[in-house]
């Protein structure tokens, strides 16, 4: 495996422990309480690939140094698993690391669980509670393997003891603001509209619906009308049921709901891919600031890395795991690769 991008070996080093130390330093002038916060975090829908593990070791990194300087840090990831399934993966793995193509697992399984959270679609691969199970159970093995510590959650337990339940209210009785907000970022959302800063799950259907009608501020539940969501380029059809969730029984938006995360938190610093870069952080530093009174987390914006000159990606497939890697190379080696500059594209050139 070669990193295909011809720096100079000893000149990367130095940057690395610049960038580190950069970041260190904003973490420090945030004047932090103690343990600081370093979060990474992945929505699991498909084979967790080796960029994903950048959250994680772009967050080591630093922790190291803030370690180093005499902090107690506490470095978290979440696994986003109440997230929708959105698509059909063409290619999954075992909980061994072995890939299983399209005509080696129940397809039907999941395309009958579209628009269903993660954690309530059946795995069809038939060893865990749930596909969202499965695939953190595979995220987890990924983020071991490079050797990260870190205390992880799942998403989904998090809604279900009620984590996010206080800022879903608060967001959800200020949904004047929070909708004009939003709307100065999202387009598809009209500042004047009827835009609701929440998601139910369909009590009888499953999906994770947009319909909300009205929120009851003392049982702090919402009436809904299951309508149809739109995943993509398909249109995930809603069943038409009326009726009232409460806040553990849905999710947040995304934009919403990475900010409920850094209050729940109280994180620090957080590395993320630079298509939050041109999305949801400049809409979650607002939302944090002006609607959950919290400052957002010192930022890392790192760029996606390539296998063999395509992107990868999950859902198509074009995949590499950290694991696979570390039968090519030898851990310090793969360590080294995200050590350098993180707002560099690099490729991973493996030999066949």
């Amino acid at each position: 495996m070669s990193a295909g991008d011809g720096d100079d070996e000893r000149g990367d080093r130095a940057y690395h422990a610049f960038w580190a130390d950069e970041v260190a330093d904003r973490v420090e002038a945030r004047d932090p309480e103690e343990p600081v916060v370093v979060k990474g975090g992945v929505s699991p829908s498909g084979v967790p690939h080796v960029g994903h593990v950048n959250e994680a070791l772009r967050g080591y990194y630093v922790a190291g140094v803030l370690r180093e300087r005499g902090h107690d840090v506490r470095q978290v990831f979440t696994s986003d698993d109440r997230d929708p399934l959105r698509s059909i993966p063409h290619r999954l793995m075992t909980l061994d690391g072995e890939y299983v193509e399209r005509d080696g697992f129940d397809v039907g399984t999941l395309g009958r669980n579209l628009g269903r959270p993660l954690t309530d679609v059946p795995d069809p691969l038939g060893c865990c509670d749930s596909f969202g199970a499965h695939q953190t159970a595979l995220l987890r093995q990924a983020v071991d393997a490079v050797g990260v510590p870190v205390d992880f959650y799942s998403a989904t337990a998090l809604y279900e003891d009620g984590a996010f339940a206080d800022v879903a209210a608060d967001l959800l009785a200020r949904r004047a603001e929070a909708r004009a907000l939003l709307a100065e970022f999202q387009d598809s959302v009209d500042a004047d509209g009827d835009y609701w800063p929440f998601r139910p799950r369909c009590e009888s259907c499953g999906i994770v619906t947009s319909g909300v009608r009205s929120f009851d501020t003392d049982a702090r539940t919402v009436r809904y009308v299951c309508e149809d969501v739109e995943a993509g380029d398909r249109t995930i059809e809603g069943c038409g049921h009326e009726g009232v969730a409460d806040l553990t029984e849905g999710k947040l938006p995304w934009r919403f709901e990475w900010p409920a995360q850094w209050a729940h938190f109280q994180v620090d610093f957080e590395p993320f891919g630079k298509d939050h870069a041109e999305g949801s952080w400049p809409s979650g530093q607002e939302i944090a600031r002006d609607l959950l009174d919290v400052e957002p987390p010192e930022p890392l914006v790192y760029e996606w890395f390539t296998l063999d000159g395509a992107a990868l990606s999950s859902s198509s497939g074009n995949v590499i795991t950290a694991g696979e890697l570390l039968e090519l190379v030898e851990s310090d080696a793969l360590r080294y690769f995200f050590a350098k500059e993180p707002r560099k594209q690099r490729d991973l050139a493996v030999a066949s």
